[in-house]
Order: structure tokens, then C-alpha cells, then sequence
């Protein structure tokens, strides 16, 4: 995976880019190029002290994580990687953010996620970040958002539906069926108490999360042109992707008009997102909010 990292370590993406790979240039020379010879330890102390210097972003070898596969049944019954992959760049010359330490229970599950799907761990966290703080009994109070990243019912009874049964529970998926106006129903009470109790499974809810991703990324780029960024992709997590693709066009042709008239159920269950000290926030801010802290965040899996 070119994006993999040893746990415990800083998560860096493995191809760096071509500006952050050496030191800084100053007066024709590149800082501490002399010192690439010399062991690990003595280039990190003596790159530490060297006055002007910017940090050195090293590669990083790819990791297998073989350990952290899903059953092999899972991987014979269906091929979670054919959608394409979601290879997300962060900027990592931002050293100046805080890191962010993910839990080892939410960090074992992104790893094993990110390797069946193909979506990268770093979109992962910083999704599970910005929804619970990685807790995985989080529950909304004006919603039906339940688990660490927050799925709604019919989010989770869709991704449950298209993708239980390749995790090996086709007897759960079998109950819910689709209406014709497009809403997931399931008849059986037990089965849906049982069916929705599972998005406080971390792996389950981390998995379905990944492949949310795959399938926003794909509604994203037919409405935008392009591929979307990790902001526009959690976006799409958090409104929807066409509401997320709506949202885009309007922050770009109204950015000062108030985002709550246009979406209205999401301003009513994320008041703070739409409000501020009881003012109406516009389009760009709102936009601006969403999409800023997700790509400037350092991940350390513990």
C-alpha cells in the first residue's frame, strides 16, 4: 500500500512530494545534505539543531499488514477493491498542527479497512476524528447518528444491505428491503434492533465508512468532473453526495448566502455547523469548516 505506515509512528504517505523530500534550499545549497551518510540518530539530532532548516520527510517503506487482514472469506466472496482505489495526499508541510493519536482499537480497524478496500487509513481517521473522536458508543442527540463514524439509520441499513452479505451475514441482509420511494425498511423488529446495534461494532462501522467513500467518490467525480479531495469526500459523508455536490456548486456561485436555507434537515440536526452565537453561517463559511481541519491533521496510530 504506498500509503502505509509502521503503528506508533507518524502516519506519512509513502510517495512524498517532490518539494518535501529534501531540505530546504537556502543561498543554492540544500541544508544538511552532508549528513544522509551519517547514522539515523546523529541526521535527526544534528537536523533538529540546524538553525533554519525545515523538517527532512523521509520515505517510508510500504508495510504489509497481513495481520490485520479480514477473514479470508471475506475477500473470496466479493472484491472490494474493484470500485478504484482512493489514494488521498495530505499536506504535511503543516507541521505546525497538532497530532492527532487515534485509539489501537479504531487504529487496528482502519488498517484492516483500509487494506480490503483500497481507502486510505489517513481519509479514515480524520473521518472517525471529526465525527466521535474515535469512541465507538458515540451517539447523537438530534439525529439517529450512532457509532464512531456516525452512520444514520438509512445510511447504515443501505451500506448493510449492498455488503452484509458478503461479510457473512446474509440472514441479517435478507431483512431489509427497499421501498419504492427509495427508503430501506426492515419488517422484523429484532432483526432491525440487531441489525442497527451493529454500527457500534468498530471494524463493521469502520468497514462500511470505507466503502461510503468509494461510492461518494464516484458520485462526486461524475458531478464535479474531477476527483474529489478529502474535504469534498467527507462532505459527502456528512450531508450526502449529491447534497455534498449541491453544497460545492452553490458555496462557489453564493458563498455569502446562509447554507441553512438551502439545507434545512442538516441545519436543524447540526446547529453548530449552520449557526454561530445564534448567527446563520454562510455557504463559504460552512463549506470552509467542513473541508479546512481534514486535510491538515497528523495521525499517530498507537
Amino acid at each position: 500500500m504506498p500509503y502505509a505506515s509502521l503503528p506508533g509512528t507518524v502516519v506519512r504517505p509513502t510517495k512524498t512530494p517532490p518539494d518535501a523530500i529534501d531540505y530546504e534550499v537556502k543561498n543554492g545549497q540544500k541544508q544538511g545534505a552532508g549528513l544522509r551518510c551519517l547514522r539515523p540518530a546523529i541526521v535527526i539530532a544534528l537536523s533538529m539543531l540546524c538553525a533554519g532548516c525545515a523538517t527532512s520527510f523521509k520515505r517510508t517503506s510500504e508495510m504489509h499488514v497481513g495481520r490485520y487482514n479480514l477473514a479470508p472469506t471475506y475477500r473470496n466472496s466479493c472484491d472490494f477493491r474493484q470500485d478504484g482505489l482512493i489514494d488521498l495526499r495530505y499536506n504535511w508541510r503543516t507541521s505546525h498542527t497538532r497530532p492527532v493519536y487515534v485509539p489501537r482499537h479504531a487504529g487496528r480497524a482502519i488498517w484492516k479497512a483500509a487494506h480490503v478496500t483500497g481507502v486510505s487509513p489517513l481519509y479514515l481517521a480524520a473521518t472517525a476524528a471529526r465525527e466521535s473522536n474515535f469512541k465507538s458508543g458515540a451517539a447523537a442527540r438530534t439525529s439517529s447518528a450512532r457509532g464512531m463514524f456516525q452512520f444514520i439509520e438509512q445510511t447504515w441499513l443501505q451500506a448493510f444491505a449492498r455488503d452484509g452479505a458478503c461479510l457473512g451475514m446474509p440472514s441479517l441482509a435478507r431483512h431489509i428491503r427497499r421501498t419504492r420511494g427509495g427508503r430501506y425498511v426492515v419488517h422484523s423488529r429484532r432483526a432491525r434492533r440487531h441489525i442497527l446495534g451493529l454500527r457500534y461494532n468498530t471494524q463493521l462501522a469502520t468497514f462500511f465508512a470505507a466503502r461510503l467513500a468509494q461510492q461518494n467518490a464516484k458520485t462526486l467525480a461524475r458531478h464535479l468532473g474531477r476527483r474529489p479531495t478529502p474535504g469534498e469526500l467527507y462532505v459527502a459523508h456528512f450531508l450526502g453526495a449529491k447534497d455534498a455536490a449541491r453544497m460545492a456548486a452553490l458555496a462557489r456561485r453564493y458563498p455569502y448566502d446562509p447554507a441553512y436555507r438551502e439545507f434545512r434537515k442538516a441545519a436543524r440536526a447540526n446547529k453548530p455547523i449552520f449557526f454561530r452565537r445564534g448567527r446563520p453561517l454562510s455557504l463559504g463559511e460552512v463549506w470552509y469548516s467542513l473541508t479546512k481541519r481534514h486535510d491538515r491533521l497528523k495521525y499517530v496510530f498507537t
